[in-house]
């Protein structure tokens, strides 16, 4: 068998050239070796569709094994926009909450889009106070704080 950096040298390469199967079936198998680092790639791969059938159970199921294993922030914004793009408001929430606890820029700016945005939860004032926390903490890009400069100038 290959060593590991040889099958996610490949794995990456087969999803640069859109060869979403390829990259499914290796980091699956690498996922197997307990290499919780790849399990949000799953997840995207099931969310999208992309070199596996679209499963968003499943897309869950792998954002939260990421979660679980590593914290990483971006496993629970994954989360939290997958809850809200299929309707479940209230899970969404949740999530990003756990990042606004953990001063995360990125669930600040996330949550202040959706009450900008979302005719059902628009609030000029909580987006405005999101904005603020998301260029105050450091948990942010460069490019999302400067994104979240402008939408509180605008707003």
């Amino acid at each position: 068998m290959k060593n590991y950096m040889d099958l996610f040298t490949q794995a990456s390469d087969a999803w640069e050239r859109d060869d979403f199967e390829t990259a499914f079936s290796i980091f699956k198998t690498l996922s197997e070796q307990r290499d919780d680092n790849l399990y949000v790639n799953l997840g995207i791969l099931y969310e999208s569709g992309l070199g596996v059938t679209k499963d968003i159970d499943k897309a869950l199921y792998w954002y939260k094994k990421s979660w679980r294993a590593n914290g990483q922030a971006d496993s629970r914004l994954n989360i939290a926009d997958l809850y809200y793009k299929n309707g479940n408001w209230r899970a969404a929430l949740y999530w990003w909450e756990k990042g606004i606890l953990q001063q995360d820029g990125e669930a600040a700016l996330e949550l202040a889009k959706i009450y900008l945005t979302d005719s059902a939860r628009r609030s000029l004032l909580k987006a405005k106070q999101y904005l603020v926390m998301a260029i105050e903490w450091e948990n942010i890009t460069e490019a999302s704080k400067e994104e979240a400069e402008e939408l509180l100038s605008a707003h």
